[in-house]
């Protein structure tokens, strides 16, 4: 098939819009319509995205919408009314001692690629397709159609995590951590 122009600021080309097995339910049917921005989201417009409940996947944007699912929400958390509580105080505090973070834009190497699989096998999502591979992980995490950054978490100078976050004018969105 071929992309259809979808009206909107900026318009969008609809490359995807199929039913196809859940990656997280077995047994559903998840309907996930991507779409490619013809040009790359002002902060702005990608407030307006994630106040509607979609999430970026590489250049793509989507917003679930499965057939008999409802189990897939965009969680929003407004930080200025939010309050860790005691046990998330104390995890902070052992963290803020164990781990050495650094920022900066998104980036591929061999090493976040090994921790990204690392992290699907661990959590059993293992799936078609994976592990993913250098490529794949670039198009995913790393190229983007809004601004993102890349937080890194090291022990000892060992890479054990990193989150990929998307900045809008109000608000940040992870897009995998």
């Amino acid at each position: 098939r071929r992309p259809r122009l979808l009206d909107g600021d900026p318009p969008e080309l609809l490359v995807y819009d199929e039913l196809a097995p859940c990656p997280y339910l077995d047994g559903e049917q998840a309907r996930l319509p991507m779409r490619l921005p013809v040009r790359p989201l002002t902060e702005a417009e990608f407030d307006l995205r994630l106040r509607r409940g979609e999430r970026r996947q590489g250049l793509l944007l989507y917003r679930p919408n499965c057939p008999s699912c409802r189990a897939c929400e965009a969680i929003r958390i407004d930080v200025r009314e939010y309050l860790p509580n005691k046990t998330q105080r104390r995890i902070l505090r052992k963290g803020d001692g164990l781990f050495r973070i650094e920022q900066g834009a998104p980036s591929l190497s061999e090493e976040r690629v090994a921790l990204y699989n690392l992290h699907k096998e661990g959590r059993g999502l293992m799936g078609d397709g994976d592990p993913i591979d250098p490529s794949g992980y670039g198009a995913f995490l790393v190229d983007s159609c809004v601004e993102s950054f890349e937080l890194r978490y090291r022990i000892d100078g060992d890479l054990r995590g990193v989150a990929v976050v998307d900045r809008g004018s109000d608000g940040l969105s992870a897009v995998y951590t």
